[in-house]
């Protein structure tokens, strides 16, 4: 299961007490945007997966932006995202795309050939994290971080692929500067 790390304290808090930090902080107010603001300054920690083909997924070797995107087969929202993933995978191929799928492996394997969704992509079945589904966000969830671990965006609900592209694009230029 993934871990990230809040603002500059650099212990490992599992992402469900980085969650109920952020609901509980103050200066949140119990509201969505103030949830999502805590989660943005947040980050990831260098973690290493293996995917649903047996293959090792190190964030730290990824490229400088890494989609992280939580769905499951029987989520209408979350199938029709996929559409727009693929599109924003196809616009900036500079960027690495990891579909974690609450799903079986086989069946993420057969969802994934069906639809013809990239091979390129990372896809993870998400049997040992499934906490992450239980903390009330709703489906799709997207994460968009650096290969450092930097949140970059907390998206809950499906994507919008004209705004997503344009948040990508100035993403990518400030991790060139």
């Amino acid at each position: 299961m993934p871990l990230i790390v809040v603002g500059q304290n650099q212990s490992k808090i599992p992402f469900e007490e980085v969650i109920q930090f952020c609901k509980l902080a103050p200066k949140n107010g119990n509201s969505k945007k103030g949830l999502i603001e805590c989660i943005e300054s947040s980050y990831f920690p260098n973690f290493v997966l293996k995917d649903i083909y047996g293959k090792e997924i190190d964030l730290g070797k990824m490229k400088n932006i890494t989609i992280i995107n939580y769905w499951f087969i029987n989520c209408p929202p979350c199938n029709v995202e996929k559409k727009y993933l693929k599109e924003i995978s196809d616009k900036f191929p500079h960027i690495d795309v990891i579909s974690v799928g609450l799903d079986t492996k086989k069946d993420i394997l057969l969802f994934k050939n069906k639809n013809e969704l990239p091979d390129h992509w990372k896809y993870i079945s998400d049997s040992k994290s499934k906490n992450i589904y239980e903390n009330g966000f709703g489906y799709p969830l997207t994460i968009i971080a650096t290969n450092r671990g930097k949140i970059l965006k907390f998206l809950i609900g499906g994507i919008q692929t004209e705004k997503l592209s344009h948040e990508i694009q100035s993403f990518l230029e400030k991790v060139k500067n």
